[in-house]
């Protein structure tokens, strides 16, 4: 299995977490790489701790670890917009059910 496949199965790992509220970190064996992939921040704006590929020695790949990176960003870029939008969205309802019932509260 090429590198660039095994970054594949990792990034579909990382797609499943970050369909979470809370995203859960990323640590497994493919193949006998380990990818790391941790997370910080909180629900709506989530990013990178780490995003490693170590080899079957635990000695790091850095050019792996870097489209590892590269693909998690634009994973995280697109959770976080949409997580957002989704917030703001949930707010707007929340402010026109309130005003149907008479209530103003500035949102």
């Amino acid at each position: 299995m090429i590198i660039s496949e095994m970054i594949q199965m990792s990034v579909d790992l990382v797609s499943k977490s970050l369909a979470e509220n809370n995203p859960y970190d990323i640590d497994d064996c493919i193949s006998g790489f380990r990818f790391i992939v941790e997370f910080k921040g909180n629900e709506d704006n989530v990013g990178i701790l780490t995003a490693d590929v170590l080899d079957s020695d635990w000695l790091l790949n850095i050019e792996a670890s870097q489209l590892l990176r590269n693909e998690v960003q634009i994973l995280l870029n697109t959770r976080n917009t949409e997580y957002r939008y989704l917030l703001n969205q949930a707010n707007e309802i929340q402010r026109d059910r309130l005003e149907e019932i008479g209530i103003n509260i500035g949102l």
